[in-house]
């Protein structure tokens, strides 16, 4: 149970931890990725639909 404090009322809600450990596995992954601290998985498909492809060195030859 987790509290919601609008208007300064106590309102009891369910919590979802699947939505919570969803959320924080999505912003350790944004968090690595700013740091560029991440393990390439090159692949033809992966590969021609990334964004920094031509300065890859893990990407596959065209």
């Amino acid at each position: 149970m987790i509290y919601d404090n609008q208007d300064g009322q106590k309102i009891g809600r369910l919590a979802d931890f699947d939505a919570i450990r969803s959320e924080a596995h999505i912003v350790a992954t944004i968090d690595s990725l700013r740091r560029r601290d991440f393990e390439p998985m090159p692949g033809r498909r992966k590969c021609r639909e990334c964004d920094v492809r031509r300065m890859c060195s893990a990407a596959p030859a065209r």
